[in-house]
């Protein structure tokens, strides 16, 4: 049998699948090379290394083998261009309709914002409508403002401690500052106020 690596014949290794002889299968075991194993599941992508890989000459994904193909390849990325702007001349009309279609519902629906914003307040802060309509009754719960009201919550701790103005939202997020800003202030205060 023809040795793949020294093309010599010699006789070659029972155990050896890649029909190497004896000395030159010692040889490449003490240079460190191991003997493979087959992977074992689905081959993952070398480059984002979640997905299964696509093209296994590759070991590409199919998103991660587009990349790099537009990356280093200007032909491909040109190519790729020229079907998106043709895709676009094609579809301009439909996706023209899909948007008007889409703001007139936005704009047209009375509530749309208030369920909006309800929604964005029940999936930030766990409060309820009901919940967050109490607590804008009272205004500003520190200088009972009735403008531009936002929900404080403790970033440390993520519960919500009431509603305040901008202005004094803004502020206490400057006063809650761990380095002592709020000394500095004064005494900047004091220093300039003369």
């Amino acid at each position: 049998m023809l040795c793949r690596q020294c093309l010599q014949d010699k006789p070659k290794l029972k155990y050896d699948k890649r029909t190497l002889c004896a000395a030159c299968y010692n040889r490449n075991l003490a240079a460190g090379a191991t003997r493979r194993k087959p992977p074992t599941g689905p081959l993952r992508c070398v480059e984002c290394a979640g997905t299964p890989v696509s093209y296994p000459t590759r070991g590409l994904c199919r998103k991660c083998d587009v990349k790099r193909r537009r990356n280093s390849d200007p032909a491909y990325r040109e190519r790729q261009q020229r079907g998106v702007r043709a895709s676009n001349v094609t579809h301009r009309d439909k996706r023209l309709e899909y948007d008007r279609r889409r703001n007139a519902v936005r704009t047209k629906s009375d509530d749309y914002k208030r369920r909006t914003k309800y929604a964005h307040i029940k999936r930030k802060y766990g409060l309820t409508p009901g919940q967050y309509d109490a607590m804008l009754a009272g205004g500003c719960q520190i200088c009972g403002s009735t403008k531009r009201l936002h929900v404080d919550h403790c970033h440390e701790r993520g519960h919500v401690r009431g509603i305040l103005c901008g202005p004094c939202n803004t502020g206490l997020g400057f006063v809650e500052r761990p380095s002592g800003w709020l000394g500095k202030a004064l005494d900047y205060l004091r220093r300039t106020s003369g």
